[in-house]
């Protein structure tokens, strides 16, 4: 595992490990502020990008990690309606 990826990465990258997903963290050299930027910057499809949003709970402070395909929008409202979030 790379520990030169930066902590937010390496975060992500420990969840998907506990989650028993094998992943591949890619650093990219410039900025990529949506799944279709970085899909072109590693000359793959959208679907093949997966994208990680943090959500925190605004009365708890707890945070929910959201990790899905760079091709799928997030419902803003589902992380609300996992237990002790609601």
């Amino acid at each position: 595992m790379n520990d030169a990826l930066p902590r937010s990465a390496r975060r992500v990258r420990d969840a998907l490990a506990a989650a028993g997903l094998a992943s591949r963290i890619v650093e990219l050299p410039q900025s990529a502020r949506t799944a279709a930027d970085a899909a072109a910057a590693l000359g793959c499809a959208v679907r093949q990008i997966a994208k990680s949003l943090v959500f925190r709970h605004v009365a708890s402070g707890d945070a929910v990690l959201v990790i899905a395909s760079g091709g799928r929008i997030v419902d803003v409202a589902a992380p609300r309606m996992l237990p002790g979030h609601r």
